[in-house]
């Protein structure tokens, strides 16, 4: 199902949302029934207990993809890389009218998809790390990663004006 839903947004909004080597990944992981607790492995062993341990074979395949990428293996940046596109998403929405508050965007992401409470959600997060950071690794990630770290121009003309989303 993953699979499907990933190239679909692929096709709908191109490498911004789902690049190529993460359907390859997941379409190795279908062919080797990686596929989650329906079969009772994925990234994790699932056992009738109700345990779970790291897939070792999992772990196995992800070494071999990640070989053909740049090395990520700090974990601030894999924090920012996932954080970031999240943080843009959040202002694309904002921008295209998707949402009709900052308020909506944390509240939704707060208690849509686990965003942690204790940062307030994307748009307190962007307010009090500042969106001129943001702007700046955005860039940085740009140029290292690609173009599906391009912040958005309402970020970008927040940061040069130094703006906040809440007063």
């Amino acid at each position: 199902m993953i699979t499907y839903i990933v190239c679909h947004l692929k096709n709908i909004f191109g490498e911004r949302l789902a690049n190529s080597s993460v359907i390859e990944l997941l379409q190795i992981f279908v062919k080797n029934n990686l596929l989650g607790k329906k079969s009772g492995q994925g990234l994790y062993i699932y056992s009738n207990d109700g345990n779970k341990k790291i897939n070792p074979k999992c772990k196995e395949l992800l070494r071999n993809s990640l070989t053909q990428t740049k090395d990520i293996s700090k974990i601030e940046t894999i924090q920012w890389r996932i954080s970031l596109r999240i943080l843009n998403e959040a202002a694309r929405c904002l921008e295209e009218n998707v949402i009709s508050s900052p308020t909506d965007g944390d509240i939704g992401a707060v208690f849509g998809f686990g965003f942690p409470p204790m940062k307030g959600g994307p748009f307190r997060f962007m307010d009090t790390y500042g969106t001129s950071n943001i702007v700046d690794l955005m860039n940085n990630y740009q140029l290292e990663y690609g173009d599906r770290f391009a912040p958005t121009q309402l970020l970008i003309d927040m940061a040069k004006e130094n703006k906040k989303f809440y007063p």
